[in-house]
């Protein structure tokens, strides 16, 4: 299990768990997130960009974007039994609530995402 850092406080949560079994690099969701960002993207990416998922889940497009870019992100989210699952090479990963707008956290990224 990879380390969690948390910076909000826990809260009760109503999410599918379940989603989390079967979301992997070769689901075809998955996959199409990713495209779409890519053909959203019009610029490169630096090894040097630091880079936020808002809603990582369990890590998944964190890993697209280490096997496309060598950039290892850093993930957010409010559901710890997604967290707990993250076995990618993402970053960091943060038990946050975007709702608590931490300036340390908009503070610190060139990119942000939110899929």
């Amino acid at each position: 299990m990879r380390t969690v850092t948390q910076l909000s406080p826990p809260s009760k949560i109503n999410m599918a768990d379940k989603w989390f079994e079967f979301a992997s690099l070769d689901h075809f969701w998955i996959r199409r997130r990713f495209e779409v960002f890519q053909s959203l993207w019009n610029g490169p990416v630096s090894k040097t960009l630091k880079i936020a998922d808002i809603g990582c889940g369990h890590g998944v497009m964190l890993q697209q974007f280490f096997d496309k870019y060598s950039v290892a992100g850093d993930g957010f989210y409010v559901n710890q039994v997604a967290l707990n699952r993250a076995n990618y090479s993402v970053g960091r990963l943060f038990y946050y609530n975007i709702h608590d707008r931490l300036a340390s956290v908009k503070q610190t990224y060139d990119l942000i995402i939110l899929f």
